[in-house]
């Protein structure tokens, strides 16, 4: 036996509140897998044998059909979303899962067919520009929206959501440029993601009040934060960037990732960031702000100013690497982010791995310059360090 396939979504609602008022019967819990709806949870097989009253003038036996995937791929069909309660699952399923950022704000962003940048393109298209653009450049903004960072940010195209990333930063230009663009976002490059489109349907599933997409930008109730991350896992959501990314994919990120060269490091406290869809503890670097510290350095060695390699054939310019000096798995003995320029510092390629691999004798004096330089700037970010506590990193 198999479902009825004349079960609708208006029975599934009807047995939904059906259980609202008379609750579910002990043996009928769910084990594993919940139906979601309202901000409430079921369990989809016992939701399945109610509907099948409305459908069919009877309570379908659970012993006619399957729990597990054939309920589930039922009930999505329908429209509906299944969480997994994982409470019995493997370390792994529970970190498919394990969402590790809380975001202050969720808010879609419309994106405009009219810009010259996505004119006549389709969805594909544009979501390869979020592959192979975004994560090197700024988003130019002619209004932009009063977002925090931190903040998920969905992007609507041709009446679907194509895309997400983290707001890292808002610029604002001190007038109109070409294109009268008032301003830029930059995003966290290993945050951003594309996926099968969700349509104003699913968006209506995880925000009841949801009424539609159209050209304003939207605030979106946070509280129902998990269960869009339960949608994008179902919508194969996918990265460009590993966060894992060994050194020298990082350093070609740096490289690669596009800056505005009119916008000077200012040294103020950033907040920590916390990780996104990551099953890794690792902490996420930013390119920008690595490619922006090696910029304000003239592509100079600080260790020595005439340690010269060779000639980047990316930027045309000295080829230097960017070094964390607090090591960012040092991140947790900080209340503010040590991912800031005033952390990064711009090095030749044999520095850089002198810092990385060296005895501790043989750049202990390295370190105390370093230190000496960059600790008032440090303390502009929010970021007290003790010369022996830097040193001891190292050792």
């Amino acid at each position: 036996m198999a479902i009825p396939k004349n079960i609708n979504r208006d029975h599934v609602i009807l047995a939904i509140q059906k259980i609202d008022r008379e609750g579910i019967p002990e043996k009928r819990e769910s084990t594993r897998f919940n139906l979601t709806y309202e901000s409430k949870y079921y369990p989809p097989k016992y939701v399945i044998s109610i509907a099948n009253i409305f459908a069919n003038g009877e309570e379908y036996s659970p012993s006619l059909f399957s729990g597990g995937e054939e309920t589930n791929k039922f009930l999505n069909n329908l429209g509906f979303i299944i969480v997994e309660n994982n409470l019995n699952g493997t370390d792994d399923e529970k970190e498919k899962t394990d969402f590790k950022l809380e975001v202050p704000a969720i808010r879609l962003l419309p994106m405009s067919e009219n810009d010259p940048e996505f004119t006549g393109k389709s969805i594909d298209e544009v979501q390869e520009w979020f592959i192979n653009e975004l994560p090197y450049r700024k988003y130019n903004f002619k209004n932009g929206m009063n977002a925090a960072s931190g903040t998920l940010v969905l992007f609507q195209y041709k009446g679907h959501v194509i895309a997400s990333a983290i707001l890292e930063e808002k610029i604002m230009y001190d007038e109109d440029n070409e294109g009268s663009y008032r301003g830029a976002y930059y995003f966290t490059p290993t945050s951003i993601a594309v996926f099968t489109p969700i349509t104003t349907e699913e968006m209506g599933i995880i925000w009841i009040q949801f009424k539609g997409f159209n050209q304003s930008l939207q605030k979106l109730d946070v509280n129902q934060y998990e269960l869009l991350c339960q949608l994008l896992l179902r919508k194969n959501i996918r990265y460009l960037f590993d966060k894992d990314v060994d050194e020298d994919s990082f350093q070609k990120q740096v490289e690669t990732v596009s800056i505005n060269h009119n916008d000077g490091v200012v040294d103020k406290p950033r907040e920590k960031k916390g990780y996104f869809y990551s099953s890794s503890q690792k902490l996420i670097r930013n390119p920008v702000y690595s490619k922006r510290a090696i910029t304000s350095a003239k592509y100079l060695c600080e260790i020595d100013a005439n340690h010269k390699d060779f000639i980047s054939k990316v930027t045309g310019q000295n080829y230097v690497e960017a070094h964390h000096l607090i090591p960012m798995e040092y991140q947790d003995d900080f209340d503010k982010s040590i991912d800031i320029e005033a952390n990064i510092v711009s090095l030749c390629v044999s520095c850089h791995k002198k810092l990385h691999h060296a005895v501790f004798e043989e750049k202990e004096e390295v370190l105390k310059t370093l230190y000496n330089n960059r600790t008032d700037r440090l303390r502009k970010c929010g970021i007290n360090l003790r010369e022996e506590n830097l040193l001891s990193y190292y050792e």
